[in-house]
């Protein structure tokens, strides 16, 4: 809505919002870990939870925290960054901007 506002514009007709707001809801999660993004997230997008990760042993195993699980992988930061060169392409007055990622 502020983007809407502030620099007209429409995240929903460039086709970003959803991504943006999934972005934005899990650097919450990864910043505060469980709690309302966190729920909101796992709502959004369970898929996030669904890999295992094999690149760690835990010594000391114990109940980890769900926010803890949460994993990034290439499809998603591929997917938010050409959310965000989408976005600021049309924030973008100058010609040339660039309007649609090219990954």
């Amino acid at each position: 809505r502020a983007a809407r506002e502030i620099a007209a514009i429409d995240v929903g007709a460039i086709g970003v919002a959803s991504d943006l707001h999934e972005m934005h809801l899990a650097a919450n999660v990864a910043r505060h870990g469980d709690g309302g993004a966190w729920t909101k997230l796992l709502a959004k997008a369970p898929q996030l939870w669904t890999r295992i990760s094999f690149d760690y042993h835990d010594i000391a195993p114990e109940p980890v925290p769900t926010s803890e699980e949460l994993r990034i992988g290439q499809d998603e930061l591929r997917r938010y960054a050409r959310a965000v060169v989408q976005f600021w392409g049309h924030a973008d007055p100058l010609p040339g901007a660039v309007l649609v990622a090219p990954y």
